[in-house]
């Protein structure tokens, strides 16, 4: 391989190449990067990338390489033969201290490269792997604890919700059996007074019978006039005496079924009473339901506003992660233009270096043709007095005695080697360098691409927030929802228990009413009273004639008995 290929190749080759990735990642970030490769493609179709990159043109220099190589190869040659070895070995060491001077450039440019860009990249690298590995794990905490207590948050309201459901269930059972109670006593009450009705019409007609009776026994227990009629007057009284019989035993009935009807009402209002106690009982327990609700409600309340509070707080970590995201891909791309602007200051002072060894390297092969073509003429000219020489037949003097030539070319063949094996490891040391710059692009791409990952976790955590937000707020507006039901729910039982109580008041109040007057009956009908009503002829006449007795009677005999 030439010298000119091992100090051009880096340049024509990994330069441009180092570049172009540079370029390529920088419109990468910003977006621009399709487009910059198609006006990269046009331009390069014109000839214009290699001119604004300052990059020579391959083939011309090659060629000018070739040429230049074929003409050091013809000077080396016309040395040789002149025997004039050790200028040339001078001007290859001349070349050879010029090229360790670029080595040295080189691999103090390409140390300062990796002591500076690779090193602070990979600190920030760190920093932000670990900064995102943080909020990582604080998300990940966060979206635990936040799915915990959502579940406990479930599992509350759902014994909540079953509690209330068993309660309501309770309750409306209660109300069912009330109910049956107050239709059962309200049929009782009705038959009562459908009975009282019935006893009060038997008691009305027993009454007038008795008063019937009465004004007979009155009449019987006049005087008893003799003459025209006595005959008829008996069997009249006997007909009388058998109705008075009847009236007893229909009284004496009447008394019974009186009787019965008191026990029926004393029983009705034991009855009553113990509904009463139920519903007393009932409206305890509802009572007692109610402040269970109370206590459910607070509690939830005191629930949610805790819940509120861990979700708040929830909001700020991963407000907090996503700010420290945000500071780690700023100190990302921070450190990464750092890196960009070191690597391209590293690779001006490379094209730098290359420019000063190939400036250098021209001058040396200019100084070399120069005195090439210098020897060339004395060796010429040389050549002309010995030929005179000879032709005047005048020996010519022995030359000094000098270095071998074989001694003198291995020698520069050895130099040149070890020229070329040190520009070797130059580039080898660039390319290292590039790979280095291609594993830092790797890596920030990586960082870039674990952000956002991290970015993409950090919008799920905070959908997974607004979620079981809206799920909290489902819940309570759910609970408030069942909350107003069980609330109307109870209000109306209350009022159903208060018009079950007015009714049993007012039932009572009936049969209070109902007592009295039966008492009254009673003791009119047992003659608790000292002295019958008095009656007038009319009414005694109407009273007789409602017991259908005066039917049993022969016609005419009440004017001739004097009534």
């Amino acid at each position: 391989m030439r010298r000119s290929e091992l100090l051009d190749t880096p340049h024509s080759e990994t330069s441009v190449l180092l570049a172009s990735r540079i370029l390529d990642d920088y419109y990468s970030q910003r977006g621009e990067l399709p487009a910059r490769r198609a006006a990269a493609r046009r331009e390069q179709d014109a000839g214009l990338v290699e001119e604004q990159l300052g990059a020579l043109k391959p083939r011309r220099v090659a060629r000018a390489e070739e040429a230049g190589w074929t003409q050091l190869q013809r000077l080396h040659v016309a040395v040789d033969i002149l025997s004039e070895e050790l200028r040339a070995a001078e001007g290859w060491i001349a070349t050879c201290a010029l090229a360790d001077l670029l080595t040295a450039r080189l691999e103090a440019s390409r140390s300062h490269a990796e002591a500076a860009a690779p090193h602070l990249a990979a600190a920030e690298l760190l920093s932000v792997r670990s900064a995102l590995e943080e909020s990582t794990r604080q998300r990940a905490a966060a979206e635990a604890s936040l799915g915990r207590q959502a579940a406990k948050h479930r599992e509350e309201v759902e014994a909540a919700r079953e509690e209330g459901r068993a309660e309501a269930r309770a309750a409306r059972a209660e109300v069912g059996a009330a109910r049956a109670k107050l239709s059962a006593a309200e049929s009782t009450v009705a038959r009562l007074e459908w009975q009282h009705a019935a006893a009060r019409a038997d008691a009305q007609n027993s009454s007038e019978r008795v008063r019937t009776v009465e004004s007979q026994e009155r009449l019987a227990a006049a005087p008893v006039r003799r003459g025209k009629g006595e005959v008829e007057w008996r069997a009249g009284w006997s007909d009388l005496a058998t109705a008075v019989e009847r009236a007893s035993h229909r009284e004496r009935s009447l008394r019974e079924g009186m009787e019965q009807q008191q026990h029926e009402l004393d029983q009705a209002t034991r009855t009553n009473e113990g509904l009463r106690a139920e519903m007393d009982e009932a409206r305890g327990q509802l009572a007692a339901a109610r402040e269970a609700v109370e206590r459910q409600a607070a509690e939830h309340e005191r629930t949610l506003t805790h819940e509120r509070s861990k979700r708040k707080e929830a909001e700020a970590a991963a407000e907090g992660a996503r700010a420290e995201a945000r500071a780690a891909r700023e100190a990302a791309a921070a450190a990464a233009a750092d890196a960009r602007r070191e690597a391209a200051e590293a690779w001006r002072r490379a094209e730098a270096a290359e420019r000063g060894a190939a400036a250098a390297e021209r001058e040396a092969r200019a100084a070399c043709e120069a005195e090439g073509a210098a020897q060339m003429a004395e060796a010429e000219a040389a050549k002309a007095s010995a030929s005179s020489r000879v032709d005047e037949g005048v020996r010519a003097p022995t030359p000094p005695a000098r270095a071998p030539p074989q001694a003198a070319a291995s020698r520069g063949a050895r130099e040149a080697a070890e020229a070329r094996a040190e520009l070797a490891a130059a580039a080898a040391a660039r390319q290292e360098a590039v790979d280095a710059a291609e594993r830092m692009a790797a890596q920030r791409r990586g960082a870039m691409a674990h952000s956002a990952e991290a970015e993409r976790r950090a919008m799920a955590a905070e959908e997974q927030v607004e979620e079981l937000s809206r799920q909290l707020t489902r819940s309570a507006a759910a609970m408030a929802d069942m909350e107003r039901q069980f609330g109307a729910r109870l209000r109306e039982a209350m009022s159903e228990q208060d018009d079950l109580l007015a009714r049993l008041a007012q039932a009572a109040e009936d049969n209070d009413a109902l007592r009295t007057r039966l008492q009254d009956v009673l003791g009119t009908l047992l003659g608790e009273r000292s002295q019958p009503p008095s009656l007038s002829e009319s009414e005694l006449m109407a009273v007789v004639r409602k017991a259908s007795v005066v039917d049993a009677w022969p016609r005419g005999a009440l004017p001739d008995a004097g009534i």
